[in-house]
């Protein structure tokens, strides 16, 4: 059983490395690309079009990019609690919350 523990740990360590380094990625986009974009939509010549723009990173990229930092620190903030109160860590409702966030960003 310890060894299931163990690797259960694992794989949760792994999960929430990736969504950081994602998250990461989108923020990096973000600040080099997307920002500059919308800022050029204010001078009298844009770099693109805000047609283009919504097309290259779609209308939902910022609520996207809050939904996983949002999800990001959740994810986080269990970790912490349950590492201090040394106890399982279940994530699977957080996932689901996540996929129900993300539908309603998408549907609005």
């Amino acid at each position: 059983m310890l060894r299931y523990l163990e690797h259960r740990k694992k794989v949760i360590s792994e999960i929430v490395d990736t969504e950081r380094t994602y998250v990461g990625v989108l923020m990096t986009i973000s600040t080099v690309f997307l920002n500059p974009l919308k800022e050029s939509l204010k001078t009298a010549k844009p770099i693109l079009k805000q047609e283009a723009i919504d097309a290259i990173f779609s209308t939902h990229f910022t609520e996207l990019l809050n939904l996983h930092c949002t999800f990001l620190l959740a994810l986080e903030k269990r970790l912490n609690e349950k590492a201090e109160e040394e106890q399982e860590v279940s994530i699977g409702a957080m996932f689901l919350a996540l996929v129900r966030d993300g539908a309603n960003v998408i549907h609005e």
